[in-house]
């Protein structure tokens, strides 16, 4: 059989043995994730309720520069007429 020159390939693969089995199994991917996700907010929550009041200070000292910092940058970009940035 020969497609646009091509003797080795077919057009299309095998699609008769398609099942709605993926999307039951993409349900209980997302689920696994939401209960990982609430796993990790819960232990972070815990984690942030024992620290000292100093520990939790520098945690948001920390959390405030950064967050600074990026503003610096981010204006930095938009004075140098830069419109559009991709993060990590």
């Amino acid at each position: 059989m020969e497609i646009n020159g091509s003797q080795d390939r077919a057009p299309f693969g095998d699609l008769t043995n398609c099942t709605n089995g993926g999307a039951e199994g993409e349900s209980r991917l997302q689920i696994a994730n939401n209960s990982t996700e609430q796993r990790k907010r819960e232990r972070e929550r815990t984690r942030y309720a024992t620290m000292s009041q100093e520990e939790k200070n520098a945690r948001n000292l920390r959390k405030r520069e950064v967050r600074q910092k990026k503003r610096e940058v981010l204006h930095a970009f938009r004075f140098c007429g830069v419109t559009q940035i991709d993060y990590m």
